[in-house]
């Protein structure tokens, strides 16, 4: 090859290389500009796992699942659902499911539901009523908080959480309720 063909080719390659930079650098801009465009919109609320499982025709079951940790770090499912039949509210129901290993429920004694401001409320123990496996009541609980959801709606400000007294063989233990889990629960009130 001779020295001028290599000189071609180096500038061919300068080239190529200078428009790969430059395509890169475009690109790279154009995705800084899409970034700071999505930072600077409003940020919407998060999404609630709020879902409908339909029963029938006319019947409904809506529900919200959050895994949270109590104070002495014990994991606990809290299942709030609902039943809904022809539009009207049949049922509200927290479903606290323990994992394997923990300190078990004891029942029938009612859930204390503690509000910010000190004052509690009392949700009846309805494992009893359930169609449960008696040997899950050890890990399972289920309480009636219809009455205790329209006082925390109407009274509580959106940003509240709530302190769920669980009762346990050895003594009862306080679980929290962030905010974003008692706002996801004040949706499903409103689900139909």
């Amino acid at each position: 090859m001779s020295h001028q063909t290599r000189q071609w080719d180096r500038i061919r390659i300068r080239a190529i290389a200078r428009h790969a930079i430059s395509a890169g650098s475009k690109l790279l801009l154009l995705v800084g500009m899409l970034l700071g465009i999505m930072g600077s919109m409003p940020v919407p609320a998060a999404q609630a796992s709020i879902h409908h499982y339909p029963d029938g025709a006319d019947r409904v079951m809506v529900r919200s699942l959050q895994t949270l940790r109590d104070s002495q770090n014990q994991a606990w499912q809290l299942v709030l659902f609902k039943w809904v039949s022809h539009g009207q509210v049949e049922s509200l129901h927290l479903r606290l499911v323990g994992f394997p290993g923990g300190d078990a429920l004891t029942h029938p004694q009612p859930l204390t539901v503690a509000l910010p401001g000190g004052d509690t409320l009392k949700a009846d123990d309805v494992f009893p009523q359930t169609r449960l496996e008696p040997e899950l009541a050890d890990a399972i609980g289920e309480y009636d908080l219809q009455w205790v959801m329209q006082s925390v709606a109407a009274t509580l400000p959106s940003n509240a959480s709530l302190t769920l007294l669980l009762p346990l063989q050895h003594g009862d233990r306080e679980l929290l309720v962030p905010p974003f889990a008692v706002r996801e629960w004040r949706q499903l009130l409103d689900a139909v």
